[in-house]
């Protein structure tokens, strides 16, 4: 650049040189001499042109410039005035021509307190000469914009001769800024207002943020905490870290740990920080203090082993009472039975007879007794032996029907004939069953009749599966009990127990002694129409008929 300047001076110095000594050059032709003049003219002005045109297209160049910065752009002179702008300062203020922005003032476009604290800010930038860079309100057509400005003076000969000023609206970040500063603000109240401690950790292990029992429990402030990692000692605990990042799922563990306040249960509840991509962020982690509710759990724990000791010792006591008074009441039936051979009026014999009739009534709440406490003590156990089922299920009816008295009742059964002859079970256990059913069956049926029905459903080699169902078209059961019936001394209603004998034991112990033949009673039943009680037993097959089944086998 210097090169060409210099170039350029020189020929115009020689140019110059030349018309003077041809001016003052006596010997020189005159028409020589206008020629030469012409050209030079022509020259200084072709010249002149060209610098123009050169100036021109520079700042041609320079508002082109302008127009691609993407912020609002202006310049302005020592007067205040607009020199020149970008597009996107003419679109802020909706000025369509570039010319019209020339030699106006702020005082043209913004309010005149505004435009005078801008030109204040401009005068103390001509005065020190270096720029300056603030945020800046202004209101156009009531809606506010904020924007910020960052003015610099350009300097001529070392003074000040105008302003560039750029301007970016800021208004939408400040306005996200603004809600994300009410979020994080609503995130920590909310976090704050959890009654538990709660900490993000990034995958490295250091706290990004907790709450104020975090701060309690660490006994540090927040910004003591944040960005470093914590130290637990516990393989159990920070094992579960790489658990919740490599598998992407919440884990929870309950751990006596020592703290700063001594040892306590906490509860440990980490979950992931995923992207929207899947990739794990970090670990949220929610700790409870359980060290209260351990300790009523034990207590809970110590209380419930003390009373089930109670009610085992409340359940032995039964059992030696009941089996205490059973032997005289054998002795009493067995004396009154004695008695009603040897008297032969009618109404001794009768009285005889309910004598007898109460006797067996008590004789057998007292076994019912006897059998729940051994249950409840774990004292049943099962007494196998070889039986036939069906001669087993005839003889329970055969003593059933002893107990109907008066009652117009029909009993009736049907035996599925492909039942085994003889199975291997407990058949005193199994009788005791059907005897209880059979009894409520009797005891809540007025009139009708009662269906005892037995089907094989599943027959090999080794066992046979008996699905038993005694139905009756009594009372029936309430919808609401139904779900209680098999509990301990759970009867219909209270009128029930004034009207019917019994205490409310026989279903229970059917259902236990069924529990310990690996089944499950089951009951359906409509208040006023009757009901069905079902389950199946498994009895298995001893040698002897396994080879008479198999023989049957072959011969078919």
């Amino acid at each position: 650049m210097f090169t060409r300047r210099f170039l350029r001076f020189s020929f115009y110095f020689s140019v110059f040189g030349l018309i003077l000594f041809i001016v003052f050059s006596p010997d020189f032709p005159m028409d020589m001499f206008e020629g030469l003049l012409i050209f030079a003219v022509i020259f200084f002005v072709g010249s002149f042109v060209e610098s123009k045109r050169q100036l021109k297209n520079q700042h041609k160049f320079i508002i082109e410039i302008f127009d691609y910065i993407p912020d609002a752009m202006f310049l302005l002179d020592k007067k205040h005035r607009f020199m020149a702008s970008n597009d996107i300062f003419l679109d802020m203020f909706k000025i369509r021509n570039k010319k019209k922005i020339k030699g106006r003032t702020y005082y043209d476009f913004l309010e005149r307190d505004v435009a005078d604290e801008l030109i204040e800010i401009n005068n103390k930038i001509f005065q020190k000469k270096y720029g300056v860079s603030y945020i800046k309100r202004i209101n156009f057509d009531e809606c506010e914009k904020i924007f910020d400005v960052r003015k610099i003076p350009f300097v001529v000969n070392d003074e000040p001769e105008g302003i560039i000023t750029l301007a970016r609206d800021i208004t939408q970040e400040k306005l996200l800024e603004q809600q994300l500063n009410e979020r994080q603000f609503q995130m920590h109240s909310l976090l704050n207002n959890i009654d538990s401690i709660v900490y993000l950790k990034d995958r490295e292990g250091r706290v990004v943020i907790g709450n104020r029992k975090f701060e309690e429990f660490m006994h540090l402030k927040l910004e003591d905490i944040i960005g470093k990692s914590l130290c637990i000692a516990d393989n159990d605990i920070t094992s579960m870290d790489k658990e919740v990042i490599e598998e992407r799922k919440t884990v929870s563990q309950e751990k006596e740990v020592l703290t700063l306040d001594g040892k306590k249960w906490m509860e440990f509840r980490k979950s992931p920080v995923v992207d929207e991509y899947g990739n794990v962020l970090g670990i949220t982690v929610l700790v409870h203090d359980i060290s209260e509710r351990k300790t009523i759990e034990k207590y809970l724990l110590q209380t419930q082993e003390e009373a089930i000791q109670a009610n085992k010792l409340k359940s032995e006591l039964i059992a030696n009472i009941s089996h205490e008074i059973r032997t005289p009441i054998g002795g009493i039936i067995g004396f009154l039975e004695l008695l009603n051979l040897s008297i032969k009026d009618e109404k001794p014999k009768r009285l005889l007879s309910n004598a007898m009739k109460s006797s067996k009534h008590l004789l057998k709440l007292i076994d019912s007794l006897l059998d729940f406490s051994k249950i409840e003590t774990g004292g049943i156990e099962l007494s196998c032996s070889s039986f036939c089922l069906r001669e087993l299920v005839i003889e329970v009816l055969e003593e059933i029907k002893t107990r109907k008295n008066s009652k117009e009742l029909d009993i009736e059964l049907d035996f599925d004939e492909n039942i085994s002859p003889v199975l291997y079970g407990d058949a005193l256990k199994l009788s005791r069953v059907f005897n209880n059913i059979l009894d409520n069956a009797i005891k809540f049926t007025e009139y009708g009749r009662i269906n005892f029905f037995c089907k094989m459903i599943e027959d090999t080699d080794y066992y046979s599966k008996i699905y038993f169902e005694i139905t009756d078209t009594g009372i029936g059961v309430d919808e609401k009990i139904k779900d209680t019936i098999f509990d301990s001394f759970v009867q219909a209603d209270s009128s029930i127990t004034k009207k019917y004998e019994g205490v409310g034991l026989g279903l229970t112990i059917c259902k236990h002694l069924l529990k310990i033949m690996g089944s499950e009673i089951h009951i359906e039943s409509t208040k006023g129409v009757g009901t069905k009680v079902f389950f199946d037993v498994i009895l298995r097959k001893t040698a002897i008929i396994r080879e008479i089944h198999q023989t049957c086998l072959n011969i078919k």
